[in-house]
């Protein structure tokens, strides 16, 4: 933090005074000005390491930046571009023109993300499982602490005569028991003092069950069901369908953090990426696209005013349909139901076959690649061949499925 040695000496510190081993407790908060922006204050111990008022503000040194004058056009995506000068509309009907003014975005959102288990009210954090099963857990340690204890009290102590021959240690290996006359091989034994745990490892199962039922995780749902042969397969895919209805709302609150991580990172490229910044994703149609992002395209001119602002104004969520929220076993079977079914058309037609391959790409299908490389580059030669018979005169039957897939433009949506 750039700190004086002396203001560093009045930090909390832990470990050896010596120094070797020793950490420094930094304390970060955020909270917000007097006009609505994020500061940020750091300390620890006595020491103040951090003051910052305005703290995503822009600044050209140790002065505050609010705006930029563009001496040149700045191209857009869009092939338009924002002119050093703007014109705008009088009260009286006449058009003034100005020079370009482009504020600098500045974040008005703390950049901390909480993933909660479960929301609660007043609770920050939320919920946790552990508290609800905190007695069950805190009984499970008891018992395991007194199933070690019998086990390590536990022995087997041997029974010999008083004069017999035989050293009496733990090696089982290469001793022979030689036996005098007279004597019986009754005379020695061992006595077993090894306690029973089974009462207490069915006591420790209980209360993990016990456990699972509050938290709402049934054995069918991980996979541990022993009455397969009992109940039918519909039956086990109610039980699954129920713990996945109780884990729902853990799900939600995952979805809604990652959410609200993508939006930082947006509001952070919107604030401080001046360059454009390449971007590679697959469209719906399974084609790879390149776009730039650049965030001079969200500025928006208010005519009225004369101004520019920026939109900022933009939701984001996570898309349910990837990733391990569905099995992807379960998705490849689905895909491969709905072409039987015949809801993506024609199962012999060779656009339909590609859009099947496309979806298995998405779901991540082994090699499904190749596939839609090959019924893609099928529709080419199709396609030429038909255009072939274009020129000759021949009739030309209408555009199918197949050139729309493999050629047409998709809308991308915001």
């Amino acid at each position: 933090y750039g700190v004086s040695p002396e203001v560093a000496r009045e930090a909390e510190r832990e470990g050896a005074s010596d120094g070797i081993g020793e950490t420094v407790t930094v304390v970060v908060c955020y909270y917000r000005g007097e006009e609505g922006e994020v500061c940020r204050f750091v300390f620890s111990g006595d020491a103040v390491l951090e003051d910052a008022v305005g703290y995503f503000r822009r600044k050209i040194g140790d002065r505050r930046a609010d705006a930029e004058r563009p001496g040149k056009p700045i191209p857009l995506t869009s092939g338009d571009a924002i002119n050093p000068v703007t014109a705008y509309l009088r009260p009286d009907g006449s058009v003034g023109r100005v020079p370009t003014v482009l504020p600098y975005y500045e974040i008005r959102e703390f950049p901390i993300v909480i993933r909660r288990n479960t929301a609660a009210e007043r609770r920050l954090l939320g919920q946790s499982d552990c508290a609800f099963i905190r007695p069950q857990q805190q009984a499970i340690n008891k018992v395991e602490s007194r199933i070690l204890q019998k086990l390590m009290r536990g022995s087997v102590t041997p029974i010999v005569p008083e004069d017999a021959q035989i050293s009496v240690n733990n090696s089982v290996f290469g001793q022979v028991i030689r036996l005098r006359p007279g004597e019986s091989a009754a005379q020695y034994g061992k006595v077993d003092t090894t306690p029973d745990v089974s009462r207490d490892v069915l006591e420790a199962e209980r209360l993990y069950d016990q456990a699972k039922r509050i938290v709402g995780i049934s054995d069918t749902y991980q996979g541990m069901d022993t009455n397969v042969g009992n109940i039918s397969g519909i039956a086990r895919q109610l039980q699954v369908s129920q713990t996945a209805g109780r884990l729902e709302s853990k799900r939600r609150m995952k979805n809604a953090a990652y959410a609200k991580i993508d939006r930082l990172i947006f509001l952070y490229h919107l604030s401080y990426a001046d360059e454009t910044r390449d971007l590679h994703y697959l469209d719906t149609w399974g084609r790879e696209q390149n776009v730039a992002f650049n965030r001079y395209d969200f500025y928006r001119f208010d005519p009225e005013r004369g101004v520019y602002t920026v939109d900022d104004g933009f939701l984001f969520s996570a898309d349910l349909g990837q990733g391990a929220e569905i099995g992807r076993e379960a998705l490849w079977e689905r895909n491969l139901d709905n072409l039987r079914a015949g809801t993506l058309g024609d199962p012999a037609d060779p656009g339909t076959l590609l859009r099947y391959w496309q979806m298995q790409e998405r779901a991540h299908y082994p090699f499904a690649r190749d596939q839609v490389e090959f019924f893609r580059r099928s529709g080419k030669g199709e396609e030429v061949n038909r255009e072939n018979e274009s020129e000759s005169g021949d009739e030309v039957a209408p555009v199918d499925a197949l050139s729309v897939l493999a050629f047409g433009r998709g809308e991308g949506t915001r």
